[in-house]
């Protein structure tokens, strides 16, 4: 869990400034943008400070050390699993170009059988 809570914090920084960009390049409310907006300046101080205050002094232990990598490998491949779903989803049901089509958040939903 040390692991993949280390690697989460590690990562919402930049994933949240990616974010913003696209809810900017959509024209989004500040309302849409206010929670990321946070998260991409606040998340790599989380980072830093959990990699200092947490992993950095467990990290000498062995048994501590195997098991953040652990935690960060199974976090690894969830953050691959769902990309790839993400990915499958929107490849399969991606409209092409053409006036009134529904915004890409329909995307996700489920298929209708």
């Amino acid at each position: 869990l040390v692991g993949a809570l280390g690697l989460i914090e590690l990562q919402a920084g930049p994933r949240c400034r990616k974010v913003v960009q696209g809810l900017r390049r959509l024209g989004a409310s500040l309302d849409a943008l206010a929670f990321y907006q946070e998260h991409a300046e606040a998340d790599p101080r989380h980072g830093k400070a959990w990699l200092d205050h947490v992993v950095r002094p467990l990290s000498s232990d062995p048994w501590w050390a195997a098991g953040m990598v652990r935690g960060a490998l199974h976090r690894s491949a969830a953050n691959a699993a769902f990309f790839a779903l993400v990915g499958d989803r929107v490849a399969e049901r991606s409209p092409g170009p053409r006036q009134g089509a529904p915004g890409p958040l329909h995307l996700l939903s489920r298929p209708e059988p």
